[in-house]
């Protein structure tokens, strides 16, 4: 089972309709429904009562949907979380400076870029040489 197998499963289960699910898809027809024939050969079970043309879900189906809709949700939010992450961390600067010059120097020289991007987060951190050189990641 993957993700494009419960996003196509859910489409489909909206529309009530392979042809609709498809053209919404962007996907062939019968590449739309050979997903779904394997993903109910994984489940071991139809998620869809064929009536002709027309489909609904199955019990089976019906209840995973529940299921599917909360799988996708979750990789939606993960996604977001990901991305809050990224742009807080692409806002984030890192300055490590001996105490004598994060004292007086460092604080003249970050306030008019402050001033300009406030969204931006300064992590100051005065240290002795050693211990700065000791935290220098090699790139």
């Amino acid at each position: 089972m993957n993700l494009q197998q419960l996003e196509y499963f859910k489409v489909i289960a909206e529309t009530r309709n392979f042809t609709l699910a498809s053209n919404q898809l962007l996907v062939t027809q019968p590449a739309l429904s050979k997903a779904i024939a394997k993903l109910e050969e994984e489940l071991e079970v139809s998620l869809f009562e064929r009536e002709g043309r027309n489909i609904k879900l199955s019990v089976f189906g019906e209840a995973f949907l529940k299921y599917a809709d909360s799988a996708l949700m979750e990789i939606q939010r993960g996604k977001e979380k990901l991305r809050d992450m990224k742009r807080s961390s692409d806002m984030e600067i890192a300055i490590a400076s001996t105490y004598c010059i994060g004292a007086t120097f460092i604080p003249f020289l970050i306030s008019n870029f402050f001033h300009n991007h406030l969204q931006v987060k300064f992590n100051i951190n005065n240290q002795s040489t050693e211990e700065i050189l000791k935290g220098l990641k090699v790139w």
